[in-house]
Parts: C-alpha cells; sequence; structure tokens
C-alpha cells in the first residue's frame, strides 16, 4: 500500500513538474497570447454640471485647466419646430450661419416639414423662445433642456486623478471615465 502511494505522488509531481511554463517545450512569450478582437481604450471624462451653471461659467472653468482638452458642451436646449412653408433646403440655409445652433435637422411631414434644432446654451430659453417665435412660418411644437455635460481629454494615465478633483467641485453632479470600445 505504501508503495503504491509512493508511485501516485511520485506521478503526480513528475506531471505537475513537466507542465510547468519553464519546462514548456513551445515556450511561449508574453507577446503571443491571443489578444480579443476588439479593445478599449480610456478616452477622456465626461462632466455633468449642476442645472445652475450657466454656458459661459462652465466654459470659463474648464478654460482655467491647461492639461485638459474640452471636446464637446451639451449644453443648450432641442426645439422642435413645425414649418408651412418653404423646402428643407431653404431653412438649412437659413439657420447655417448661426453659432448658437449646434444641430439642424429638417424632416417632411407630409405636406409641411419638422425642424429639430439643439442650441449651444449661449442665449438664455426667453431668448431662444422668442427668436424662434419671430420667425415667420415656424411654429415651436416642443424643447427639451439638455443635461449640462462636458466631455474633456485629459493626459493619459491621468484619469482617476482628474476625476476625483472634479468630484470636489459643489457645483458638478457626476464625474464619468469614457472609454472607447472598437472591434477589429
Amino acid at each position: 500500500m505504501n508503495r503504491l502511494i509512493y508511485l501516485i505522488v511520485t506521478l503526480s509531481i513528475a506531471a505537475l513538474i513537466s507542465c510547468s511554463k519553464d519546462n514548456n517545450p513551445l515556450d511561449f512569450q508574453e507577446e503571443e497570447k491571443i489578444r480579443p478582437a476588439g479593445y478599449c481604450t480610456i478616452d477622456g471624462l465626461e462632466i455633468t454640471f449642476n442645472d445652475t451653471c450657466s454656458y459661459n461659467f462652465i466654459v470659463n472653468f474648464l478654460s482655467g485647466f491647461d492639461s485638459i482638452e474640452m471636446r464637446y458642451l451639451s449644453f443648450g436646449r432641442e426645439f422642435d419646430l413645425y414649418a408651412d412653408s418653404a423646402g428643407g433646403d431653404y431653412w438649412l440655409k437659413y439657420f447655417k450661419d448661426d453659432s448658437t445652433l449646434q444641430f439642424v435637422n429638417v424632416n417632411r411631414i407630409s405636406d409641411s416639414l419638422r425642424i429639430h434644432i439643439t442650441t449651444t446654451g449661449e442665449k438664455t430659453l426667453d431668448e431662444e423662445l422668442k427668436y424662434f417665435s419671430s420667425i415667420n412660418h415656424l411654429q415651436i411644437l416642443n424643447v427639451d433642456e439638455l443635461q449640462r455635460t462636458a466631455y474633456i481629454g485629459v493626459p493619459v494615465d491621468t484619469e482617476d486623478i482628474w476625476k476625483e478633483k472634479f468630484e470636489e467641485y459643489f457645483f458638478i453632479e457626476q464625474v464619468l471615465i469614457i472609454g472607447i470600445c472598437v472591434e477589429s
């Protein structure tokens, strides 16, 4: 019986030693590991500001930091407008040079148009309402306030430090580290 136990223990140890990485006859390198088809990288931070923060305050606040790059500011409002005359090209050209508009989309609805506009938030809601109300052949259907969110780039591998730093400000509601995943 002792010989049987001795034989089993000896064979188990021999099997473990022969399967270790150091004794592997194929000698795989770390770089040769199979990688998944896609990969993710950290792209920066998403900072959500309090509703009381103005457009100018947010822009001035973020421009006060030398090491960050402001990529996008979602701030303003979304307007759905009804146009009872003119074509889509006319309205796109009409709003083309307005720097306080971030996005304009025109959709045909039977014999009229529905125009969707996202503003930058540089104007107050009253100023925007007055502006759109003064344009002939347009009717405001709906207005939605957008969340005050900034997307910023920070130096690589400092995302956690910047996240903690921004979370200390009372007027910031949330800070998220943003990643981008791509398939290859």
